[in-house]
Formats: structure tokens, sequence, C-alpha cells
């Protein structure tokens, strides 16, 4: 629709005055208000943009007003959404997720409490298989000679199943904790399924 031009330059004079007061208003600066409220005013008369329609807004202020109001609204979500990345890109360290997305954010932190659960669970269910928890214990110790290389005989060892030989247990005992073990984790998962 047209834009209704019949208007007397007093109606648009007091349109545009409306519309400047409101855009000070908001922005608290005088040339920033005349920035937006001449924004508002091209958007009003451009067919392509948003034009006025006097049957929504019999008022040409009102509508000058609303396009002020939400042009403004527009800039402060833009300028808070460069300032939040700003701020994420200058905290980023290795320590932190390079995602900046918020959502995979989220996603990651999900995955590491289902994991945290998972593996509270896991130990319950193990807790009197002495053999499966030496398997499921971290190692620190890497026996190493001078040169910081593991002996040769050693390498195809997992440092659990080097810890568990060294507490007596025979590979054939190992080899069945370990089956234990995916037996207890397969359970987990599906007792995991079951819940609502």
């Amino acid at each position: 629709m047209a834009v209704d031009f019949s208007l007397t330059p007093a109606q648009w004079q007091a349109a545009m005055r409306r519309a400047l007061t409101r855009a000070v208003k908001l922005t608290r600066s005088v040339d920033r208000g005349k920035e937006l409220a001449d924004a508002a005013i091209a958007e009003a008369l451009d067919p392509d943009a948003r034009p006025w329609d006097p049957n929504a807004y019999p008022d040409l202020g009102d509508y000058l007003c609303s396009l002020v109001w939400s042009l403004h609204g527009n800039e402060l979500t833009s300028y808070r959404v460069t300032h939040a990345s700003e701020r994420l890109s200058e905290a980023e360290d290795e320590s932190v997720p390079s995602s900046r997305n918020p959502d995979r954010l989220v996603m990651e932190a999900r995955d590491e409490a289902k994991a945290a659960r998972r593996n509270a669970a896991l130990l319950r269910r193990v807790q009197g298989d002495a053999l499966v928890l030496l398997l499921l214990e971290d190692s620190d110790d890497d026996e190493s000679d001078e040169d910081g290389e593991r002996p040769a005989e050693r390498i195809a060892e997992p440092p659990s199943t080097r810890r568990a030989l060294e507490k007596g247990y025979t590979l054939k005992e190992i080899k069945n904790a370990r089956e234990r073990l995916k037996r207890h984790a397969q359970a987990v998962i599906e007792d995991e399924g079951k819940e609502p």
C-alpha cells in the first residue's frame, strides 16, 4: 500500500518530531537519536521495507515511534550478541571447549553429565569385584627407563593389565574380568534406557 501523502506539513512535522523524541529518549543521544529517527522514517516511506499502512496505524506518529522502538531493539540485540561473542573469544583457553555455539556447549555438558552418571552406576555394580575395580583404576605410573621409553616387552600390555599381573592375577582371570566389565557396562546402558 502506498503512503498517504495527503497529510499536512504540520502533521508530518508532528509525526517526525514524535519519532525523534522517542529515539533520543531510547538512545540518550541527540545525534544517535536523529540517525534512528531518520532510519524509521526511511523505512516508513520505502515500499519495499515496512511502509506505513494507515489502516493498521491511523496515526503516522504512532507508526514511526513503533519503528524507532523496533530498530532500537534490533540494534541492542545485535550489540549484545556481538559483545557476548567477543567476551567468549577473550575468555577462551585450552581448558574451555572451543565452541562458541551455546547449543553445542549445552550438549557437551549433557554428555559429560551422562558419562559421570554411567561411571557412577558402573562402579556401584562392580563394587565387590576386586579385579574389575583394579582394571578400572587410572594409572599415573608409567614404568620408563632413563631414556623415557618403556621396556619393549611391556609395550603391548595396557597399564591395568600390568597392575593386575603384578598383583598375582593370571591373564585368563584378567580376560574374564574384562568380559564381566563389558557385561556390567552394557547393563548400565540398558538400565539408563529404561529410566523415565
